[in-house]
């Protein structure tokens, strides 16, 4: 339960953490690349801070739902050797080797 419970707050944090350096990273290159005259005639009204606010929202979203979708297809293996250890490792594989050892 502990291990549970570490792992999803531990994740949560580095989520939100990694999204809002990757919406400050976007917001600054957003407004240093696209010139509002550009983005003016696409949106078809003139533009002011919250439109960059609003694109760089959507990005960094798309690009963490993005990156959330495509570590689901890491294998265990890759997860296991992402989220723990080496010596975690060493006592999960010590634990199965006991337990099918008892059988």
């Amino acid at each position: 339960m502990l291990y549970n419970t570490a792992t999803v707050v531990t994740l949560v944090i580095g989520v939100v953490v990694l999204h809002v350096a990757l919406f400050c990273l976007l917001l600054f290159t957003a407004c240093l690349t696209l010139p509002s005259e550009l983005l003016s005639s696409v949106l078809g009204h003139g533009v002011n801070f919250s439109d960059y606010l609003t694109l760089t929202w959507l990005l960094a979203s798309i690009a963490t739902i993005g990156g959330a979708l495509g570590s689901g297809l890491e294998d265990d293996a890759a997860v296991k050797e992402a989220a723990y250890g080496v010596r975690q490792r060493q006592r999960i594989e010590e634990t199965r080797s006991r337990s099918n050892e008892a059988r």
